[in-house]
């Protein structure tokens, strides 16, 4: 059985989206910070910033996603929307993979499958694991083998350099650490640092090994 994994990027922009203007929110009220006399501008820019919180709030109730997959059979469940699909892969022939483009230009990968009246769509936008949800279709193999070749051209470069900055970023926090006096925020953002910096090479590597193979064929 494979339970889907939430994306170590995606989950962590949106955490910090939701803590960031979420702590804004909760001390603009408990301060009563609308009523006080601040300048109007800030109170609106206060107020679009508690806006975007709640509509990104009510957007990751809406989209969240539970996967399981167990033998052949993919199960969705969406609790807030009060939705379950359940599919028989060995007996869905209807499998679309699509590429599509999101966070400033990065390409990830979508698979949509069809059968009866039941649909199931993920991505790697949602799920970390997604090559491994995805092993078993083999539905469509060129289509699918094509979209990773696109995301993996497209995305190498980037992520390259986002290995680069974190790496140096790293070595910024390794040295100016006081190891013997460290406190819980160093230790948070050296955790965090770490996670997406083994993320980023994953990615480097996954995506090397992709076009490597393409350039063999070719």
């Amino acid at each position: 059985m494979k339970i889907g994994t939430y994306n170590i990027f995606t989950f962590f922009w949106f955490v910090l989206m939701l803590t960031g203007s979420g702590t804004l929110t909760y001390f603009s009220f408990s301060n009563n910070f609308y009523s006080s006399d601040a300048i109007f501008i800030v109170k609106v820019v206060i107020a679009l910033i508690s806006l975007i919180f709640i509509c990104v709030f009510l957007y990751l109730l809406y989209k969240f996603k539970i996967l399981i997959i167990n033998k052949s059979y993919f199960i969705l469940i969406q609790p807030f929307l009060i939705k379950f699909n359940k599919i028989d892969i060995s007996k869905s022939k209807s499998v679309n993979w699509k590429n599509f483009t999101a966070f400033r230009g990065t390409i990830y990968r979508k698979v949509i499958i069809n059968q009866n009246k039941s649909t199931i769509e993920f991505s790697d936008l949602e799920f970390e694991n997604f090559e491994s949800l995805v092993k078993n279709i083999n539905v469509q193999l060129e289509k699918k083998e094509k979209i990773a070749i696109e995301q993996a051209l497209s995305n190498n470069l980037m992520m390259i350099i986002n290995v680069i900055i974190l790496s140096v970023f790293l070595i910024f926090l390794l040295i100016s650490t006081n190891w013997k006096d460290i406190d819980i925020a160093q230790i948070i953002f050296l955790s965090i640092n770490f996670i997406l910096l083994f993320a980023s090479i994953k990615r480097v590597l996954n995506y090397r090994k992709i076009i490597k193979t393409t350039h063999n064929i070719g």
